[in-house]
């Protein structure tokens, strides 16, 4: 093999990945789901938000759920995984 072809097959190589990375990277920045379904969380929140302002009766109920919520999500966080 000379070295023309090796630099060729080289050359053909990296174009491969870097197509299959483009497309790779293209697609991801396309897909639209998780970033629907974060938009749907937000608002989920914001209108918990709203109700705890301005109905005062069932706050405390739904203060304690963001409270058990905070938690979880804090004992998630600090805990490792066991070793397996």
């Amino acid at each position: 093999m000379s070295r023309l072809e090796g630099a060729r097959r080289n050359e053909m190589f990296l174009t491969k990945i870097y197509v299959g990375a483009y497309t790779r990277v293209s697609c991801f920045l396309k897909d639209r789901e998780a970033a629907s379904g974060i938009e749907y969380a937000l608002i989920a929140a914001m209108v918990a938000v709203a109700i705890v302002a301005f109905v005062p009766t069932i706050s405390s109920s739904v203060a304690t759920i963001f409270t058990k919520i905070q938690g979880a999500l804090g004992t998630t966080a600090t805990t490792t995984p066991a070793a397996g």
